[in-house]
């Protein structure tokens, strides 16, 4: 669930799964971006494995971790979300949220 800043209107994006890749992430989130918020933007979404140590790791079976960076790709003045809330169903997975404001 995507808070928009501006109105705080909630929006739920697609279901997703822990192990998604950057491109399923995209799929299902970038619809607040794009319509409904104002700010009508598509995004970019990255994602980057990290193993026990920490370290950047480009081998999946090492990694412990996996941090997706979103990027809005146009300009705007102020945060383009206010909260993200995550509502697990069957996950084990530990999911940690930054809004923009920290990153």
């Amino acid at each position: 669930m995507f808070t928009n800043p501006t109105d705080l209107k909630m929006t739920k994006s697609d279901l997703i799964s822990a192990s998604a890749t950057a491109a399923q992430l995209k799929a299902a989130i970038e619809e607040y971006y794009k319509e409904g918020t104002g700010i009508g933007s598509n995004i970019a979404v990255n994602m980057t494995w990290f193993d026990a140590n920490g370290t950047e790791t480009t081998n999946q079976t090492e990694a412990v971790m996996s941090v997706y960076y979103i990027k809005v790709l146009k300009l705007i003045t102020g945060k383009s979300v206010s909260a993200i809330t995550v509502l697990k169903t069957t996950t084990k997975a530990t999911i940690t949220v930054e809004l923009p404001d920290k990153v």
